[in-house]
């Protein structure tokens, strides 16, 4: 009873630990993408003053991809910290919010565009394109999440990451561990 006890203990510190390795890896990610952005942005700037043709158009990619780091800040920050209450029920509740973060910048990006669209009309509407093409993407991230609830993707990783045990470490994670006898005091 007592090895059932520290099995259940030690499967339970290894998910905690998990979570919080996952909390510090989608923070070492966010920081990469805000020095990228930044970078990237002095670029264009660089390039829209020293090609500069009447029109300041560095503020568009600059507005855009904040909008997407700005959603990339809150599941990074603002979720996780909120899974961090519970971590038991962390991977049900990161699939939701990731939805609704991908939703939030649909929304804002889009919106950007249309803007962008009436500010600048062109000969062709190209707006319509990342509008059904980001909305099929949205549309399978929301079925993913709401209709199909991820099982099958699941089970699918969790057969990928036992097959890749058993040939990589010849260790079958199902299997019995064989009881250690000797230090029962016989």
């Amino acid at each position: 009873m007592a090895q059932i006890d520290t099995d259940t203990a030690l499967r339970q510190k290894l998910k905690y630990y998990n979570h919080a390795k996952s909390i510090i890896q989608n923070r070492m990610i966010f920081l990469f993408h805000v020095s990228l952005y930044l970078t990237v942005n002095v670029m264009l700037i660089g390039l829209n003053a020293i090609h500069y043709n009447g029109v300041w158009w560095f503020w568009i990619p600059l507005l855009s991809w904040g909008i997407g780091l700005s959603g990339h800040y809150c599941y990074a920050y603002i979720f996780m910290d909120i899974f961090s209450k519970n971590p038991m029920q962390h991977e049900r509740f990161e699939r939701k919010a990731q939805f609704f973060i991908h939703l939030i910048v649909y929304i804002l990006g889009n919106a950007t565009f249309l803007f962008l669209d009436y500010l600048y009309p062109p000969v062709n509407y190209w707006v319509v394109y990342p509008l059904l093409g980001w909305g099929i993407g949205l549309f399978y991230h929301f079925f993913f999440v709401f209709i199909f609830r991820g099982w099958k993707i699941k089970q699918w990783k969790q057969a990928k990451i036992v097959a890749l045990m058993k040939k990589y470490y010849d260790i079958d994670p199902f299997e019995e561990m064989p009881r250690d006898t000797s230090s029962s005091g016989k």
